[in-house]
Order: structure tokens, then C-alpha cells, then sequence
């Protein structure tokens, strides 16, 4: 379980902590190049989805039976104390659902203090625009928004279709610009 990970991966990294420590170097180095230059090729994928294909599994469980229950008229598993191996489809593959081009920078409104706040409690690297600004900017329009009938882990996870557009806007002093040039790029295109 949790804690067999946690043992092997505490084990592993003692074991060469040198190469680990290059490892995330190297990683960082190659996130904030990739921020640092605009590649329409370049996707990053931000939705995923399960897909059909299935492996088979032996999952080691307990016996069973079941049984209706008195109290809430639906049947009840009950367990027993014999190991049993069980083999199942385990489904593991994904495929992308939707990517993203990366842009150079995100460009976030003075008006959104929470948005600004939670990005500095990520610890990214903002930069305030001083004077308001004009530029020619990429941005998404949501569409066909569909709120989900309950949350997923305390959210609601709505799902839209995005259309993007290209428009001429003006940031006004105060605006956040989030450059994607820094180690953690990849959380600002997540949490953006």
C-alpha cells in the first residue's frame, strides 16, 4: 500500500540523492526554456480521459458474500477471512482529451485578488504592469457550459468548450503578468 511507496521511494532517494537533485535541475532548466520561446507545436495536455483498453490484474482480496440487509433493504457485502486472488480489468491507459498551446505569459486583471493571491501562495514569479497597457492578446470564450449535478472532491468541475480568439485588450495598472519562463510553469497553466 501508501505506506510500501513511501518506504521504496524514501529508499531509493537515499540510495542516490545526487541524482535526484539533478534530475530536478535538468527539469527546471528545461521548463524555463520552453517558456522562453512561443512554439505552436509544442501542446501541453490539461484533460485526460480513460480509455477502453484493459489489462489484466490479480488483485489480492478477502471472500465475500452477500446478503440483504434488514436495515437499509439493499444488499450488503460481507466479508470473510480467506485470501483470495481475483484477476480484474484494470484500466490504466489515457488518452488526451484536450491540450493547450503554450503562451509566453498569462496576463491576470488587478480585479482578481484571489486568482493573484493563490498564485502567490504557489510561489510563481509575477511581474505588475505599472501603466495600463494595450496589446494583442489570445484569450479563450467558454461555451456550452455544463455544471456537473454535485462536486468531485468539494468542486464542482464544469464542462465547456473553449473558443479561442484573438482580440486587442487594455490591461490596466496593476494587471499580474505570470511569464512562463520559471520552474513552475506548468502550475500556472494548470491553475490558469
Amino acid at each position: 500500500g501508501t505506506y510500501d511507496l513511501l518506504r521504496f521511494a524514501l529508499a531509493e532517494v537515499s540510495h542516490n540523492p545526487q541524482k535526484l537533485i539533478e534530475a530536478g535541475k535538468e527539469a527546471d532548466e528545461e521548463t524555463i526554456a520552453r517558456g522562453s520561446r512561443f512554439d505552436p507545436q509544442q501542446t501541453y495536455p490539461i484533460d485526460f480521459e480513460l480509455t477502453d483498453e484493459a489489462m489484466p490484474y490479480n488483485l489480492r482480496a478477502l471472500s465475500s458474500q452477500t446478503e440483504m440487509s434488514e436495515v437499509s433493504g439493499d444488499t450488503r457485502v460481507i466479508f470473510g477471512s480467506d485470501p483470495i486472488t481475483m484477476t480484474v480489468p484494470m484500466y490504466n491507459t489515457f488518452r488526451v482529451r484536450t491540450a493547450i498551446v503554450p503562451p509566453l505569459a498569462y496576463i491576470v486583471p488587478p480585479q482578481w485578488q484571489e486568482v493573484i493571491a493563490l498564485l502567490k501562495t504557489h510561489g510563481l514569479t509575477l511581474k505588475e504592469i505599472n501603466s495600463a497597457q494595450t496589446l494583442d492578446v489570445e484569450s479563450y470564450r467558454f461555451t456550452e457550459v455544463t455544471w456537473p449535478s454535485g462536486p468531485f472532491e468539494g468542486r464542482f468541475m464544469p464542462r465547456v468548450k473553449a473558443e479561442l480568439t484573438r482580440e486587442r485588450r487594455t490591461f490596466p495598472a496593476g494587471s499580474i503578468v505570470v511569464p512562463l519562463a520559471q520552474k513552475l510553469a506548468k502550475v500556472a497553466i494548470n491553475l490558469l
